[in-house]
């Protein structure tokens, strides 16, 4: 048997001879070498110039994510003008992130590291001006 973090860190690991014989199973958890987990305080600003006019556009949507490699997608919440924290992610795992924005899904990948922020400015082309 192994015992395992969200971010499939191994943490315990026990052989069992007999799954038939019953009773308690005693499993010793190292959690010395388990990743520690973090509340990560997201702030996004996107920038935009359009014909010599600059515009700062701070979202509202919904945040999806889940670890690298998983199926289920876990909700992250609302993200208000710009401005969401996203509680119990593992340190040093990568993490699907995905929004829909007008009937589009965007995805993206994110590793978290020890720090507990990540500042977004990301400038769009004026591929995008109307």
């Amino acid at each position: 048997m192994n015992l395992a973090t969200g971010g499939r860190e191994l943490v315990g690991s026990k052989d069992i001879d007999d799954l038939c014989a019953g009773g308690a199973v005693d499993l010793t958890v190292d959690l010395k070498n388990a990743p520690q987990m973090l509340n990560i305080n997201v702030d996004v600003t996107v920038t935009i110039t359009c014909n010599g006019l600059t515009a700062k556009i701070r979202p509202s949507l919904q945040i999806w994510y889940r670890p690298k490699g998983t199926r289920r997608w876990l909700d992250a919440g609302w993200m208000q003008d710009g401005k969401i924290t996203i509680y119990g992610l593992y340190t040093a795992t990568n993490y699907d992130i995905k929004v829909d924005f007008e009937g589009i899904t965007y995805t993206g990948e994110y590793r978290t590291g020890d720090a507990t922020s990540l500042i977004i400015n990301e400038t769009l082309p004026s591929s995008y001006c109307p």
